[in-house]
């Protein structure tokens, strides 16, 4: 568990150095009312290298890939384990939880990543 730690830490770490995010302010347009100009912005954190996201968001998904398939196998060792003394089915809906997340949550990403709005 600590070595999949520190592996998360250091690809994070990795990004934030390689890649940080820095807020951004836009101009999205002005009004004029009554000789009163107002003018419309926006800001959002912008990543300032060139890199892209998926650089740093692929290794993420492929380590939690591997968990999610050591945990998987781990479940189906333990799957004759008296229910008195496992929580087998708790410990599988998490990892179905996970999985259902990185299967939405991949695509979900890879359609607004150049989104501006």
């Amino acid at each position: 568990i600590v070595g999949a730690l520190m592996m998360d830490i250091t690809v994070l770490v990795v990004w934030a150095v390689v890649s940080p995010l820095e807020y951004v302010r836009n101009v999205s347009g002005n009004d004029v009312d009554e000789g009163l100009v107002t003018v419309k912005t926006y800001g959002e954190c912008a990543m300032t290298g060139d890199q892209s996201m998926f650089a740093f968001i692929g290794p993420l998904v492929a380590l939690h890939g591997c968990l999610m398939i050591a945990t998987n196998y781990l479940l189906y060792m333990v799957r004759n384990v008296e229910g008195r003394y496992q929580e087998q089915k708790y410990v599988a809906m998490a990892s179905a939880y996970a999985f259902e997340v990185l299967v939405i949550g991949i695509p979900v990403l890879a359609a607004v990543q150049d989104s501006s709005s």
